[in-house]
């Protein structure tokens, strides 16, 4: 698929995914800087990333510092908090 071929939710998701890439420490390099991200995906609009996408996406006033996934993450092991929360899955 191309372009439009593409659901709007997974062109967004994609961007979604690689800034939090591009803005989380990684065993490689530091993360970087939001702005700097913001760069970096505005640089690869129409190539990599849907350019409505982005171009909305740097229309949004992001928070000073995004919490990384590891430590806004909900532990599920812990009883049945976690068999409830999955049980519409599970049947």
């Amino acid at each position: 698929m191309r372009g439009e071929e593409i659901p709007l939710a997974c062109r967004i998701l994609r961007l979604a995914d690689s800034f939090a890439a591009l803005t989380a420490n990684r065993p490689f390099r530091e993360a970087y800087a939001q702005e700097v991200a913001r760069q970096m995906i505005s640089e690869r609009a129409a190539i990599e990333f849907d350019p409505r996408v982005v171009q909305t996406f740097l229309e949004l006033e992001l928070p000073e510092q995004v919490q990384p996934a590891s430590e806004a993450a909900i532990p599920i092991n812990e009883g049945n908090e976690a068999k409830e929360l999955f049980s519409s899955f599970m049947k």
